[in-house]
């Protein structure tokens, strides 16, 4: 089924697991988060973060996460552009 998922598709499914990310996790998820989200494999998710990055449709931002050790460290991020508030 995603072998024939089109860029508007792929942005929709991004924008859908963006819907309930919070201002504090700066309306980003990382990859390993998208993967759960839109429950596909990771090459999967790295291949529709490219298209959509060099689209220019989605960007990657530092956001902050804890570490297995539960020490926050900054890691990348990704996140439709249009969602983003004026700041």
């Amino acid at each position: 089924m995603l072998s024939e998922v089109t860029q508007s598709d792929l942005v929709a499914a991004v924008h859908a697991a963006l819907e309930n990310v919070a201002a504090e996790d700066g309306y980003a998820l990382t990859s390993n988060e998208l993967t759960d989200a839109l429950d596909v494999g990771k090459k999967k998710v790295w291949e529709m973060l490219g298209q959509l990055v060099r689209a220019g449709t989605v960007e990657c931002i530092k956001v902050r996460r804890l570490n297995i050790t539960g020490v926050p460290q900054r890691v990348a991020g990704y996140r439709v552009k249009s969602t983003v508030p004026p700041e």
